[in-house]
């Protein structure tokens, strides 16, 4: 009895000369093409040749009285994110890394915890105090599409460079959130949001197909009104919705009072 092991894709380094190598190879039959065959090896050296950019895993959560509201379901959506993109993660590790940080702050305030993951398995903790903006919400449709095929609109990670830029420049000038929609002109969600549209008895949100973070609070709310659809959502469906929602775990349920369809273009909503 024989058991081989074919080394494929496997690195070679020199630590001296600060140089290596890589074998990378495609299984060939009788059929094979040999441009087809080519490509597949190229397509394997993308890991290394055409890395993905230097991104972190990060989750937002509400402290309230010293404890983190739904800590679970933050950390079990940081390791599925971790697990997807192979990060290091170890959950006791996080836990520590929280309850320590915990420690430090005034109980009668409301924070907004922010928890960064690294690719080795680092945890760090930034903390700030929320106080709540009770002034009309306000939100601006972007002129810009996300691609619902790109995997990174489903974890939530530092890259996000679309929705950080424009969520800083128009909170400059006073809206709550952006909202995007997708490359098949569907709702998808906000920067910092995802997006409920009320008609009538009918609450809708945008299915996770088309591009969105399955929220905390996203499926909180599901869970606590039952009648709720998930489904596509188009433009016309949100301007002339009677009631618009948005839900994070840091603000909960807010209640839309302008959609700008433009800056000079809004819907009131009573």
């Amino acid at each position: 009895d024989l058991i081989f092991n074919v080394a494929i894709r496997t690195i070679q380094l020199d630590s001296k000369l600060q140089k290596g190598k890589i074998g990378l190879g495609s299984g060939i039959v009788w059929d094979s093409k040999p441009d087809k065959e080519y490509d597949e090896v190229l397509l394997k050296s993308n890991f290394l040749t055409k890395p993905e950019p230097y991104f972190e895993i990060f989750e937002t959560a509400r402290v309230e009285k010293g404890n983190v509201t739904f800590l679970d379901e933050h950390i079990l959506r940081m390791k599925q994110a971790a697990d997807y993109f192979l990060f290091a993660f170890d959950d006791l590790k996080v836990k520590k890394k929280i309850f320590s940080g915990l420690k430090k702050l005034d109980r009668e305030k409301i924070y907004r915890l922010k928890i960064i993951l690294t690719k080795t398995g680092s945890v760090n903790i930034q903390a700030e105090e929320f106080i709540q903006n009770n002034s009309r919400v306000k939100i601006i449709l972007s002129e810009n599409r996300i691609n619902s095929r790109n995997k990174f609109q489903y974890f939530k990670t530092s890259n996000r460079k679309l929705y950080d830029s424009e969520f800083k420049h128009y909170k400059s000038k006073g809206y709550f959130d952006v909202i995007y929609l997708n490359e098949n002109d569907d709702i998808a969600e906000g920067s910092i949001t995802n997006i409920f549209v009320k008609k009538g008895d009918v609450i809708t949100t945008p299915s996770l197909q088309c591009g969105i973070l399955s929220g905390i609070y996203r499926k909180y709310y599901i869970r606590t009104h039952p009648e709720i659809k998930e489904k596509r959502i188009s433009l016309d469906e949100l301007i002339t919705a009677d009631e618009i929602i948005l839900t994070n775990s840091l603000r909960g349920a807010v209640k839309v009072n302008e959609l700008y369809i433009s800056e000079n273009e809004y819907i009131a909503f009573t």
